[in-house]
């Protein structure tokens, strides 16, 4: 992709984002930034699937149509305000946690990608994903995957944070490797997804000391 459809790419997506957020000039900035993500999210979900016949302009055009990049930032938003809930309101970390959504729903994105394969599929994939996707599910997926890190370590304390991010990590390459079932992360029809047992930090990211 060339620098100039780089560029126009980022430009229309930024455009939208600007005139969904009500058009705010103070947020120009951010909806720039934001529309790069959403761009570079796909040109790299692209570049895993190694198929040179799935173009850009393709993935992207159905992309736009399907998800676009106001459904991208109300998904980050909506991810980042469960983890904001689950770490008890912690106000000092609101964009810690819009860090680590966006990250986490730019993994998805390369996902599906990868998983369809085709510009038309990679669409209806993520469209399919987040008519179902919980992210209280989802957040207990990372839970999970953490927890089991802790008991295979001989359930030691004082490395939780290096717990959760290796589970963090294994859920993310799973997911951008499109080789995990999305639709785990959807809420079951019996409720939240049951945790083996004590977690070793109560809900939310934990912190560093």
């Amino acid at each position: 992709m060339a620098q100039s459809d780089h560029e126009r790419y980022v430009q229309e997506a930024a455009s939208l984002l600007w005139q969904t957020g009500g058009e705010n000039v103070e947020k120009t900035v951010d909806c720039w930034l934001a529309a790069e993500k959403y761009v570079q999210n796909i040109a790299l979900g692209i570049g895993k699937t190694g198929l040179k016949s799935l173009g850009f302009k393709d993935v992207y055009a159905h992309m736009y149509e399907t998800f676009s990049p106001a459904t991208y930032q109300e998904q980050i938003r909506s991810l980042a305000s469960a983890m904001w809930e689950g770490s008890g309101r912690l106000s000092d970390r609101s964009l810690d946690f819009w860090t680590a959504a966006e990250k986490h729903i730019g993994t998805i994105i390369q996902g599906a990608i990868v998983r369809a394969a085709s510009p038309l599929g990679a669409a209806e994939t993520l469209q399919q994903i987040f008519e179902v996707f919980s992210p209280q599910s989802y957040l207990d997926s990372l839970r999970v995957h953490a927890y089991y890190i802790w008991e295979a370590s001989g359930r030691q304390y004082g490395q939780t944070l290096d717990h959760w991010l290796s589970g963090e990590q294994s859920v993310q390459d799973a997911v951008a490797a499109g080789g995990l079932n999305f639709f785990a992360f959807a809420l079951p029809p019996g409720g939240p997804v049951q945790r083996p047992g004590p977690v070793p930090k109560p809900p939310g990211r934990p912190n560093k000391r």
